[in-house]
């Protein structure tokens, strides 16, 4: 990797240590909302979050559900049949060079978060974002504390706003030797960049942030085997790894027998059980 990428890596480091999240159970019956672009949203097929989260807390009665859709950003969420593809007031001054001709009465994104009350919202952005390259981060960054200044301030559960958690964009893994693709080496700096603005909203804004930028690169370097189709995608396993670090970094370590990467969960010792089925998981999938 390039002296440049390893330079604002080390920045984003620092700048986890001074976000991360805290450890914390969920409580009764949490509900939780997962809300982003394409990472977020193909949890819906992979979902070992919230199976993991199952396993880890068999008792807690945790509600997840998934917003995320492709191409969502912090302020601009278009659908077809939503009049306004704005996800708070003021979020076009962000975007003036897009069109939106929806029409309907789909459920707004205040709407739905209302309408699964939801305690926690995790939120998936800044991979497609970065596509606008060094031009587009303080831009993006303005965007983002907009909408965690809004989010912040709406008891969408009826009681009280939310815990928010922001999470970083995953790197592009590099399968060039086997794949037309890129490398990922320009791809990641632009990636490094936009996670760096990303914990420094968190830290500035005091609400959580998760960096799986970091891990995540780290363990693309040590498996033998692809943890994403075409660089970006991440295969079952790859869904594996990420939320296991996604869950650990936000509700803390399992006791032993953890459902962890590569080993199988309590109970189910089949070779099925370490690409995440079981009934559990499918129980999750089909809810799904």
């Amino acid at each position: 990797m390039v002296r440049a990428t390893a330079v604002r890596l080390a920045l984003v480091t620092a700048l986890c240590a001074a976000a991360w999240t805290h450890a914390d159970e969920p409580a009764p019956g949490e509900r939780i909302v997962l809300i982003g672009n394409g990472l977020a949203h193909r949890m819906q097929y992979f979902p070992h979050f919230e199976t993991q989260l199952h396993r880890q807390f068999p008792d807690a009665g945790v509600v997840v559900r998934n917003l995320g859709r492709p191409g969502d950003t912090p302020g601009f969420r278009p659908h077809a049949s939503r009049e306004t593809p704005w996800a708070f007031p003021g979020a076009e001054r962000f975007h003036p060079d897009k069109l939106h001709r929806g029409a309907g009465q789909f459920p707004s994104p205040d709407d739905w978060l209302s309408g699964l009350r939801a305690d926690t919202i995790f939120a998936f952005f800044g991979f497609n974002e970065s596509f606008e390259g060094e031009p587009g981060l303080a831009n993006f960054r303005a965007e983002l504390a907009a909408f965690v200044e809004h989010t912040s301030s709406r008891p969408y559960n009826g009681e009280s706003p939310p815990r928010l958690i922001l999470v970083s964009p995953i790197p592009f893994e590099d399968l060039s030797d086997s794949q037309a693709l890129p490398d990922g080496v320009r791809e990641n700096e632009r990636l490094s960049a936009y996670t760096e603005a990303i914990a420094a909203v968190a830290s500035e804004m005091d609400v959580e942030f998760v960096d799986v930028f970091s891990p995540m690169l780290n363990r693309y370097e040590l498996t033998d085997t692809p943890l994403t189709i075409n660089g970006f995608s991440l295969t079952d396993e790859g869904y594996r790894v990420f939320t296991s670090l996604l869950r650990t970094a936000v509700y803390g370590e399992d006791s032993p027998g953890e459902d962890s990467p590569g080993e199988a969960p309590p109970g189910e010792d089949s070779p099925a059980a370490n690409t995440g089925a079981g009934p559990l998981y499918d129980a999750v999938k089909d809810k799904n």
